[in-house]
C-alpha cells in the first residue's frame, strides 16, 4: 500500500470495507493487490475510467514510476493518456493494428490528424 502511495490515507480505515473509498483509492489498491502478487507484468485496461482528474493525475504518476520495475500494457480511449503514459502506442481499428506511435510521432501534427481522421 505504501507502493501506491494509499497507506497514509487509508490507515485508521483497515476494517471498512473498500467500498468506502473513493475511485482514485480504490483503483490504487487494486494495483497494491496486484504488486503483492509480485507479476511479470501490469496488464491494465482503462486505468483512469470513471476518475476525476485529480485522481487519474495521481494513477498516471503511479504508473510512470512502476514502468521502471514493470513492463506496463495499458489499454485507453485517450490518445492525450497513451501519449503520457507510453514509450510506444499501439493504435487499434476494428481489431486491427492501425499504426505505431513512438513519442516522437506526437510531434507531427500533421501525421496526427491524418490518424484520428483515418482511425476515429
Amino acid at each position: 500500500m505504501q507502493q501506491v502511495h494509499l497507506w497514509e490515507e487509508v490507515r485508521d480505515r483497515l476494517a471498512a470495507p473498500a467500498a468506502t473509498l473513493s475511485g482514485g483509492q480504490q483503483q490504487r489498491l487494486c494495483l497494491a493487490r496486484v504488486l503483492a502478487l509480485e507479476p511479470a507484468l501490469l496488464l491494465l485496461d482503462e486505468p483512469t475510467a470513471s476518475l476525476d482528474f485529480r485522481a487519474s493525475r495521481k494513477i498516471e504518476e503511479l504508473l510512470l514510476t512502476l514502468k521502471d520495475q514493470y513492463p506496463i500494457l495499458a489499454v485507453s480511449h485517450s490518445l492525450s493518456q497513451a501519449r503520457r503514459l507510453g514509450d510506444e502506442v499501439l493504435v487499434m481499428k476494428a481489431g486491427r493494428l492501425a499504426r505505431t506511435l513512438n513519442p516522437q510521432d506526437f510531434q507531427d501534427k500533421t501525421m496526427l490528424e491524418e490518424l484520428l481522421e483515418e482511425v476515429f
